[in-house]
């Protein structure tokens, strides 16, 4: 039996160069970062207005994006789950947190926000499937998002049970 269920995946937006001193996990969101998040948000609004669950990375900058792209939705927006295993998660960990997030897909979708390499090593784990991915540039710049509808088989997501139903950056809405 399978289930499907829809994901959004995003990396974090534009983030601050690390100071001397300072811990990667606290790097805030640079001006455009916070800008490219909520254009980030409002493009994903438009395409997704019914969100069921977020999960971020509580890193300062995966925070910052998180709110930034919620505040599409007003008073409506789902609370954020922080999960410390996110902070710069591999696929094991992103995979886990996508098949417990999405066990209840009439709950809605799951918008997950972390970081890179993970995300992108989620995506090629769930569009492996070439023909899931044609057209489609797999990077993750900063602030990018994915639409994704995943096939679940009982409790687990699959090496190439995706498919992009939509996505953007920041560049692509600037028009560049």
């Amino acid at each position: 039996m399978h289930t499907v269920a829809t994901a959004i995946i995003m990396r974090h937006a534009r983030a601050l160069e690390q100071k001397p001193g300072e811990h990667d996990f606290d790097r805030v969101l640079a001006p455009r970062g916070i800008e490219e998040a909520h254009a980030i948000g409002r493009w994903l609004y438009e395409h997704q207005p019914r969100l069921g669950s977020v999960i971020s990375s509580p890193a300062a900058r995966a925070r910052m994006t998180g709110v930034a792209v919620l505040a599409a939705w007003g008073a409506c927006a789902p609370a954020i789950t922080w999960e410390p295993a996110l902070y710069l998660a591999e696929l094991p960990v992103l995979i886990e947190t996508l098949e417990c997030a999405s066990a209840a897909p009439s709950a809605g979708p799951t918008l997950l926000v972390g970081h890179n390499p993970g995300l992108e090593a989620l995506l090629e784990h769930l569009l492996s499937d070439k023909n899931n991915v044609s057209g489609f540039d797999l990077s993750m710049p900063t602030a990018a998002v994915f639409i994704l509808e995943v096939r679940r088989e009982e409790a687990t997501i699959r090496r190439g049970s995706g498919i992009i139903r939509a996505h953007t950056c920041p560049a692509r809405l600037r028009g560049k």
